[in-house]
């Protein structure tokens, strides 16, 4: 069959629309899946798991807000097994003091949003399977209660703080919903030393007004 020069255009013509609306088409659904991610996170429809890599392991690409590709492909295929809605770094990126975070290790920790109806006993125990993290383990949300505070509360041997025991962070008992014993173990500390003032402890910072009155004399 013969095409007038006219008709070849038509043909080239459809097809360049053909291909430009499949390019809308998967844009605006590509868009439609993020909305329904951002609305599934910001509605509190997920639950969280917490992950630090071994360096060797760290995700190789850099993950976009709301992506659940890490360019690790065993662990992206264990993320789409276990409906996983997001991964991203729990530390953002620094710029010029990133080499800081490196430092601390920060880069390592990333926080993975999965459907509420995922099983997280089993996303867990799956990632813990695939050797490429130090820590796996369940995130759950802070719950202030030192409004709740008990009007005498028991204190342990060396401390007259009446919120001591809302401090979750000098002795964990999962106060605020946080993990067991995840704290600088202070109580056993104090079975060691309680303070001296034989020992001498400076703050340092930015810069000290030398006329303040708490430092007048004393430098």
């Amino acid at each position: 069959m013969l095409f007038s020069p006219r008709g070849v255009s038509s043909i080239k013509y459809y097809k360049s629309a053909v291909k430009v609306l499949a390019i809308i088409i998967l844009f605006l659904t590509f868009l439609f899946s993020c909305r329904i991610v951002q609305a599934q996170v910001a509605s509190g429809n997920s639950k969280t798991i917490h992950v630090k890599f071994k360096e060797q392991f760290v995700a190789r690409a850099a993950i976009p807000q709301q992506s659940m590709r890490t360019g690790v492909s065993r662990m992206d295929e264990t993320s789409k097994t276990h409906n996983v809605l997001s991964v991203q770094r729990i530390f953002p990126d620094a710029g010029i003091y990133e080499e800081a975070h490196k430092a601390y290790g920060l880069h390592l920790w990333y926080e993975i949003k999965l459907s509420k109806n995922s099983r997280l006993d089993k996303a867990i125990a799956a990632y813990k399977d695939l050797n490429y993290f130090h820590e796996v383990e369940e995130s759950s949300d802070y719950t202030a209660n030192w409004e709740n505070a008990n009007a005498t509360p028991i204190l342990p041997s060396g401390t007259n703080d009446p919120f001591f025991l809302n401090q979750w962070h000098f002795n964990n008992t999962r106060q605020t919903g946080g993990k067991l014993g995840a704290d600088i173990n202070l109580l056993n500390a104090w079975k060691i030393e309680t303070g001296s003032p034989n020992v001498i402890v400076a703050v340092i910072d930015g810069g000290i007004d030398l006329k303040h009155p708490d430092l007048a004399g004393a430098l």
